[in-house]
């Protein structure tokens, strides 16, 4: 699947606007979630690229809340291994928000992918080219073996990542299943966690005739 496709698929996504006013709530709370993170090891680095991750993510996460019309996000800051869990849990909703920018490839583990909404940010400006808000299209729900099969280290840009070969670029968005609203989401969640069930009770049972 080409680029120009993957930007088809986008821009027919539902989209929602976030105003300067919203972001700055958002960045309001990165800045204390970094600030946190300093205290950890592996997020020592403090530089304006990781300021722009974690905004990034974070507004594809208010993005899908008001597109959902539900809040699950956790405002509070604290170490990582006691927010180790899935960005809806909260919610009863056992996926999380995977949020790239329009023109990039979004990035996953190589393996052990969970359920990911997959949501795309493009930052929007008028006439003046002065910057007014941030566009979010919610791309669709993507099965955690469509997040394995259809991705690639190749996609991956940035090279100290590419060589540590533990994540890839996704590209398999003709394979994401729409939504429109929390109740579409969890029906085509729940069928999806079901099937997974249901292939691998068949795959233990055809290893029990050989």
């Amino acid at each position: 699947m080409d680029y120009q496709q993957i930007l088809t698929h986008i821009e027919n996504s539902p989209k929602i606007f976030i105003s300067n006013e919203e972001r700055s709530n958002v960045m309001d709370f990165v800045r204390k979630f970094k600030s946190a993170k300093r205290q950890e090891k592996n997020h020592r680095i403090d530089d304006d690229q990781q300021f722009q991750r974690f905004l990034n993510g974070f507004l594809g996460e208010y993005a899908l809340e008001k597109f959902l019309g539900v809040q699950f996000r956790d405002d509070t800051v604290g170490q990582s291994s006691k927010y180790n869990q899935s960005d809806l849990k909260s919610i009863g909703i056992q996926s999380g928000v995977k949020t790239f920018r329009k023109g990039n490839y979004p990035t996953v583990l190589r393996q052990f992918n969970g359920y990911q909404i997959l949501v795309c940010t493009e930052s929007v400006f008028n006439d003046n080219k002065e910057p007014i808000g941030t566009y979010a299209y919610i791309c669709g729900l993507a099965h955690k073996d469509v997040l394995d099969k259809y991705s690639s280290v190749d996609l991956i840009s940035n090279k100290k990542l590419k060589e540590r070969n533990v994540k890839a670029g996704f590209y398999g968005f003709d394979h994401l299943v729409p939504f429109h609203n929390i109740e579409e989401l969890k029906k085509e969640l729940n069928s999806m966690i079901e099937q997974h069930k249901e292939m691998k009770k068949q795959r233990w049972l055809n290893s029990q005739k050989i």
